[in-house]
Parts: C-alpha cells; structure tokens; sequence
C-alpha cells in the first residue's frame, strides 16, 4: 500500500483527464490548490481527534469502514459518495469537482472505488517520505523513446548526485521538441565602433532623414540619432571600404574588398527606412573582377553617373552609368532588383568602353612612379567640364565623354557632353 501511495501521489500529468470548475469553486480558482487546502484540512482535524491510544491513521481508517458498512459498501474501497460523508463526518466539507480531482489524483479502480489504504497512507506520510518511495529511473530521457517521456517521477543521472524531478505541469511533448536541435541565430541589434580612423576615404553623411549614414566592418549603418536606434544594410559580405552619397539624399553607394566567396563589388542602396526598421535596399550592384578592392566613390551631380576606383596595381578609374550597367548585368532586370552576381558571371564582363554595358570611359589612376596613384574622386560642381583630380598636390585631368578614355595628365576643357569629376 505504501508503494502504490507513492505511486498514486505524482505530479499530475498534462494531457490527463480534464477536470471541470463547478460548484463550489470559482472560474479563476485552481482545482489542485483547492485539493491541496483540503488534504491539510483533514490532517489538521486528524490531529485534533487524536489519542495516544488511537492514531490519525487508525481515526481515518475506522471512518472509512463504518461510513461503508452504513452504505452495504465493499471493505477496503470507497465510492465518491461515501469518501464525501468521511469528510463531511470529520468536519470537512468537499465540493463534487474536488471529489473528482482528489480520485484523479490518488486513484480508482473500474468500478469508480478508491482503494482505502491508498488513500490513507499517502495522505498521511510526510513529503519526503512519498518522495523516497517515489518510482525512479537511471539515466535522462532518450531522443526517440517517446514512451518513455511520459515518466515523472525522480530520475537520477550523472553528474546530478541526487535525482531530479519534472516540472509540476510535465508535458511529455516538450521532451519530444527538446530532442530535436534548435533553431539557434543570431540577429544584430547594434553596432559599436566607428571604422573611420585609419580610414581616409569619404564614410560619413547625413541622409534625407536626418539619419547618419556610415560603416564598420561588413555592415552599413543608417543611425537615427534621435531615437538610438540603428538599421542595417547587409548588402556585403566583406569589409566595406568607402561610402557616396546621392544627390537626392536617399541613395548611396559602398564599395568592398575583396571576399573569400568572390570578387570586390560596389553596391548602390536605399538608405530610407521602412516603418519595420529595416532600410531599403540595394539597387544596384556592380562587380570588379582582378581587382582587390574598391577604394572610392563618386555620384555625378545628377545622379545618373558613378565614379568607381579600385584598388588594382594602376588604380583604375570606371565612370558608369550605373542603372543601365546594373540592368544589363542583372539580365535586363529593372533597377532595384535584389539578383547579384556570382564570381563565375562577373568573370565574363569585361570592362572596357563599348563592350561592358554602361560603362562610360575608363582610366588608369597611376602606374609604377610616372605619376601618384588615384585615392580618390570628386566630380566638379560646375558645371559640365572635362574631369581632374589631384593627388599629392598634382593634378590629372581626363575627358569623360562617351568614347573615351582616362589619360593623365591632360589640359582641362570645357563644354563636353557630360558632367565633370575629378579623382585624386
């Protein structure tokens, strides 16, 4: 009887059979702390009646036998009428819902009757004890064993020196979902740092909603300084090495190094953000095979052009017409589609004037010692005049109309058919 108490006593399971708030207790109250209150009730009433010639045991067990020779009961066992009048007889009263849930609790047999002893042993021993008696297993449960999750008594397993119990409200799915691997990822919440120092080329801008827009490692940042909060561009897969600005204050273009997945490329983004937090978008993404980087940028103006240099042995200097170079290289898609290029496309696109699409002339920046290599570029504000640049306190100048190419050093002149930039 003392084993089948402590059998009888375990956690109630989640999933078991339901039980329905009625009479006597109100909708937000809680059956088992209801049947808890209860069985501290009986006790405290046991020990009241007690003698030293008669034991709350012997109290409880003689209640039990005379209410079920008044009913022509069967000894040993009792209906939930008659464990009702054993409570009523010791002056506690129980609702029919914590009659349910105490034979829930303790047991029954098929006929509805709780065994006596059962009841009486469990209700009585101490917590430890039943604890003691409790069921055990060796070792935790087992992915796959399904069977085996249903078991919530103590288990003991290694490095635990004693055993361990399941929560009160065990549930044996969430062992099965705990046997499965998580879904583990991590999302940036925030970026500390400013790449800036060692930097020289242009990274820092005020954007058409006063955000300020800069980078640190792979990650573009548009920060709102008046709310503290930060919105990503995860455009690049490597360290990003200079930053432009659009003329309208929307767009601007990053470039990177060159990544262990491919080759350097700059990519045109929005920098406006959306009312879930995340901006934009790219728009545009050209790529720069044999080079290892690149080192600046340049929007025209107007916009329609940008001025990339990359960071190869001459410092070469690309002036597109990056809409059109991006809907070619992305299969004619429109501006603003998100499909890039992998390192097997960009391999194929040449860039040279009149064969890679959008490309509008092409230069070296600098070669050996003939002249200082191009870190940089700007396009002149005044005006449609031919290119320059300088670098180091000398100038180098180009004509940037459709067939040509960079030269330095040249003479400036004026009245060409495109907008001016100089690189330096």
């Amino acid at each position: 009887a003392t084993a089948a108490a402590a059998a009888a006593v375990k956690r109630p399971r989640s999933g078991g059979s339901s039980i329905t708030v009625g009479a006597g207790l109100g909708p937000g109250d809680d059956v088992m702390t209801a049947v808890a209150g209860k069985e501290s009730e009986i006790k405290k009433k046991l020990a009241a009646f007690a003698s030293f010639n008669q034991t709350e045991r012997d109290l409880l067990q003689t209640a039990f036998a005379r209410v079920g020779q008044e009913h022509g009961g069967i000894p040993g066992l009792a209906t939930r009428s008659e464990f009702t009048n054993v409570f009523d007889r010791l002056g506690v009263r129980l609702s029919p819902v914590e009659v349910t849930a105490m034979f829930g609790k303790y047991g029954e047999d098929r006929t509805g009757r709780m065994p006596v002893d059962l009841f009486v042993t469990a209700v009585l021993e101490s917590n430890n004890r039943i604890i003691a008696m409790e069921e055990r297993r060796v070792g935790a449960y087992k992915a796959g064993k399904r069977d085996d999750y249903a078991f919530n008594g103590r288990i003991k397993y290694f490095p635990c020196r004693k055993g361990v119990y399941a929560p009160t409200v065990w549930d044996p799915a969430l062992a099965a979902r705990s046997a499965k691997p998580p879904r583990a990822g991590l999302s940036l919440d925030f970026v500390y740092g400013y790449g800036g120092l060692t930097n020289t080329a242009n990274n820092l801008f005020y954007n058409s909603a006063d955000h300020v827009c800069y980078y640190t490692a792979a990650v573009a940042v548009v920060f709102d300084r008046h709310n503290h909060r930060q919105h990503f561009f995860h455009g690049h897969d490597d360290d990003i090495k200079c930053m432009a600005l659009h003329p309208n204050m929307h767009w601007a273009a990053t470039g990177q190094v060159t990544s262990t997945s491919g080759h350097p490329f700059a990519c045109v983004w929005d920098t406006r953000v959306r009312p879930d937090g995340s901006v934009r978008g790219r728009l545009a993404q050209l790529p720069f095979p044999g080079a290892v980087s690149v080192i600046a940028l340049a929007f025209s103006s107007d916009g329609d052009r940008l001025t990339v240099v990359t960071g190869d042995v001459d410092h070469t200097v690309h002036v597109f017409d990056w809409a059109k170079a991006d809907a070619a290289l992305n299969a004619g898609g429109p501006v603003g589609g998100q499909s890039g290029l992998g390192p097997a496309a960009a391999d194929s696109i040449p860039h040279e004037v009149g064969t890679s699409p959008g490309l509008i002339t092409i230069g070296k920046g600098g070669k050996g010692d003939s002249f200082p290599h191009v870190l940089g570029a700007v396009w002149n504000p005044f005006g449609k005049c031919s290119d320059g640049g300088l670098d180091s306190g000398v100038k180098h100048e180009w004509a940037s109309g459709p067939s040509s190419s960079l030269t330095a050093p040249s003479t400036s002149s004026c009245g060409g058919s495109s907008t001016p930039s100089k690189a330096g």
